[in-house]
């Protein structure tokens, strides 16, 4: 065996004489974590604008301190005008090319050191905060990272568009891995976006107000409200977040809405803490508003927690994205499908009621147009006596499909839910 060893050992150097450099100073990181880069660089906190940059390094930036040996920046009441990179990598006069493969090497081992921002008092960026690690935020203090420049109006996007992130691919993702860590702890939230791999909020409050903001594009014109935090994995833990959505106004209506994210991740935890969604119903009408994203109701965990939904709001379950249609105090108790997820299936089951946020309501609607992207649906079983109305066009397929929908409904009902099923422009159907 110790032979063997040897062998390999000896065939790997060989090769390594052969080619070149095999070893790469990525590969060292890995097995030497005591590589000095300071030969490279140095990385800083800075803020940056179109008129100039700012170290906040240096000790004379009112209401800001770095440390550089703990990695702290620490924020006092502070007001920033541009956007704020906690870890901006300021490069020697060095070559490059001769050594690129070591400043690969030190972006690589930078993703795993942790960055700490430490808000006191009420601190204001008018532009976004980012680094290429973990990042930590806590200190007591009210963050708010805002757009009130002259391209926030030219792109009319509302205040709280930045974001905090710690990752480069805003639009994608696919590209959440690369990003780092965040943690939220002892601080009070007013307008961000958090963008990153996994985001723990512990400890925190949250006062966030949401404004449609409207974007002409060469296509026409669209709406949307900014999300609150997207990553792969959400933890929320011993939180108050109250998230208020204004009401679009009238000429918005008129645009194509988005869909309505607060949280985007695929795994999301609430442990001990009180969310209230506030707003009209108007406010929650785009397709669709899922305050928890485009996951499946599983991968939402709520222990020992209050959720305020309001009317209009939507989530997904199994086959069917549905929407609160009837919330009281924050509190479900009616629900219509809204939306057919799973849209490749030849049978669809309608059931009574359905189990969700530790609560079981009845399924009182099934809204326009529903089921429209059913091309191969047959039949469908509706198990419930509680419908009162099915939406125009709920069950009309486009393109238009002209095979027959057989419809299962209780007796006591028959007569009823055929005249629903009529009067929504189903041309083609059987009912039994």
């Amino acid at each position: 065996m110790r032979f063997k060893k040897m062998c390999a050992t000896l065939a790997v150097l060989a090769c390594g004489l052969m080619i070149g450099n095999v070893i790469t100073w990525a590969e060292e990181v890995a097995q030497n974590t005591t590589v000095d880069y300071s030969d490279l660089g140095v990385r800083r906190p800075r803020i940056y604008n179109d008129s100039k940059d700012v170290y906040l390094d240096t000790g004379k930036v009112k209401g800001a301190s770095w440390n550089a040996d703990k990695k702290e920046l620490t924020l006092d009441n502070f007001k920033g005008k541009g956007h704020l990179c906690l870890d901006y990598y300021d490069a020697k006069n060095y070559d490059y090319e001769k050594n690129k493969d070591k400043y690969a090497a030190e972006q690589q081992a930078h993703k795993s050191e942790t960055i700490t921002l430490v808000v006191k008092g009420d601190c204001t960026i008018d532009g976004y905060i980012d680094c290429r690690c973990n990042l930590k935020i806590t200190g007591g203090g009210s963050l708010s990272v805002l757009e009130e420049s002259e391209n926030s109006k030219r792109y009319e996007y509302e205040p709280g568009w930045y974001t905090i992130s710690t990752g480069e691919f805003m639009d994608e993702e696919d590209k959440l891995s690369d990003c780092g860590d965040i943690e939220v702890s002892n601080v009070t939230i007013k307008a961000a976006i958090f963008y990153g791999k996994n985001i723990k909020f512990d400890n925190a409050k949250v006062n966030r107000k949401f404004r449609l903001a409207t974007m002409t594009l060469a296509e026409g014109t669209d709406c949307f409200y900014a999300p609150f935090a997207v990553c792969e994995t959400i933890s929320v833990n011993n939180c108050k977040m109250n998230f208020r959505y204004e009401e679009p106004a009238k000429n918005q209506m008129n645009y194509s809405l988005y869909d309505q994210y607060c949280f985007n991740a695929q795994k999301i935890i609430i442990t001990d803490s009180t969310i209230k969604f506030k707003g009209k119903e108007k406010a929650y009408m785009t397709y669709p508003s899922m305050p928890f994203g485009e996951i499946e109701l599983s991968a939402i965990q709520v222990k020992n927690s209050k959720i305020g939904f309001r009317k209009g709001q939507c989530f997904l379950k199994d086959d069917y994205i549905y929407r609160f249609s009837k919330v009281n105090n924050g509190k479900i108790s009616e629900a219509s499908i809204h939306k057919v997820y799973n849209d490749g299936k030849k049978k669809y089951i309608i059931d009574k009621t359905i189990k969700a946020f530790g609560k079981k309501f009845k399924i009182v609607g099934i809204d326009s147009s529903s089921f429209d992207s059913c091309r191969k649906m047959k039949t469908v079983i509706i198990k419930g006596k509680s419908i009162r109305r099915i939406g125009k066009n709920a069950f009309v397929r486009y393109p238009e499909v002209k095979k027959s929908i057989t419809f299962k409904v209780p007796k006591a009902k028959k007569k009823l839910y055929t005249s629903f099923i009529k009067k929504a422009g189903t041309k083609k159907f059987v009912v039994k």
